[in-house]
């Protein structure tokens, strides 16, 4: 996440301090949150995309194929 925020901070022309401002929080939180030294709440991350004028998006199962599961996890293929 803290890599895609910085690139996409940086793609807008925005300082962190700008950044900060934009999402209601302080230009320390951000600076945390980006550096990966803190994690941000469900709240922080909906206001960070905000800010960021994108989806707040997950991606849980970025290296993982459906198509590697077997037996009773093969009901997952449809999911």
């Amino acid at each position: 996440m803290r890599i895609a925020m910085r690139r996409r901070r940086e793609e807008l022309g925005l300082t962190q301090v700008e950044a900060a401002a934009r999402a209601g929080m302080k230009r320390q939180n951000w600076s945390h949150i980006e550096r990966g030294r803190r994690e941000p709440s469900l709240s922080q991350m909906k206001a960070i995309a905000n800010a960021l004028e994108t989806e707040p998006t997950i991606e849980l199962f970025e290296n993982y194929s459906f198509d590697d599961v077997e037996g009773d996890e093969a009901i997952a293929k449809t999911s």
